[in-house]
């Protein structure tokens, strides 16, 4: 009986995003651009960053 060989992925694909949003209706933001870098989803990262304080982002 042959031993099975182990499948190991050590990497993985990436592919980095520089992103931008505002938020509208927020005057004391207003004028000001959030700029960030990630390497999930732009709309994953922009959620994380607003759902909590229920701020509606404009991705630009």
């Amino acid at each position: 009986m042959a031993m099975q060989t182990p499948n190991i992925k050590t990497s993985k694909d990436v592919v980095p995003m520089i992103y931008a949003y505002t938020t509208p209706g927020i005057t004391y933001h207003e004028g000001y651009t959030k700029i960030g870098y990630t390497e999930q989803k732009v709309e994953d990262r922009v959620y994380q960053q607003t759902h909590t304080a229920g701020v509606k982002a404009k991705i630009e």
